[in-house]
């Protein structure tokens, strides 16, 4: 598998990823990098759900959580900051196809392929719910 690939997102706008990641996915303000369980168990569907997700932690999350997660509750901040990810990738590709992926790590997690940390993520059916909940434009 390569190190670096380029992902063609539905909308035609491309995004650099790396591999190897500890997580599924995740994003800082030097890329996208992914795992194993990104290749090997999701859709392309669901791949880019992820993306879209993680997009918004490179682009706009590490500005406006940088200051709350360092000066208060840093649990409260990455679940806030979680939610609003989930957000972003139903408003940029669909409410099914992120609640799609939601429910796949959903199955993820009790198959063990990949680990719940509560400290930087809220629970998987608390953000189905919301993404459920939302109203779209």
């Amino acid at each position: 598998m390569r190190k670096k690939r380029i992902l063609k997102l539905s909308n035609g706008r491309e995004v650099k990823i790396k591999y190897k990641s500890p997580f599924v996915g995740m994003a800082n303000v030097f890329g996208i990098k992914v795992d194993y369980v990104f290749y090997k168990e999701l859709t392309s569907v669901e791949q880019e759900a992820v993306i879209w997700h993680e997009l918004f932690h490179k682009e706009k999350a590490n500005k406006i959580f940088f200051l709350i997660k360092t000066f208060f509750n840093f649990r409260k901040a990455a679940w806030l900051e979680e939610f609003a990810a989930d957000k972003y990738a139903a408003e940029n590709f669909g409410k099914e196809n992120t609640l799609r992926l939601l429910r796949k790590i959903k199955k993820l997690y009790g198959r063990g392929l990949v680990n719940y940390n509560p400290k930087t993520h809220p629970p998987i059916d608390e953000r189905i719910k919301r993404i459920k909940e939302i109203k779209l434009k």
